[in-house]
């Protein structure tokens, strides 16, 4: 079985939208916490 190859634009469509699910997800997760009243920290690593 081959595998398909994504190349310029296509790519970057792709990229971005999976970029956008990852951010509503965090976004949706970060609602659902702060309506709940969890505490809760999130770390960026430099």
């Amino acid at each position: 079985m081959e595998g398909i190859t994504m190349t310029g634009e296509a790519l970057w469509s792709r990229m971005e939208r999976a970029l956008e699910k990852a951010n509503e997800r965090l976004r949706k997760t970060v609602r659902i916490l702060e309506d709940a009243k969890v505490p809760y920290n999130f770390r960026v690593f430099a």
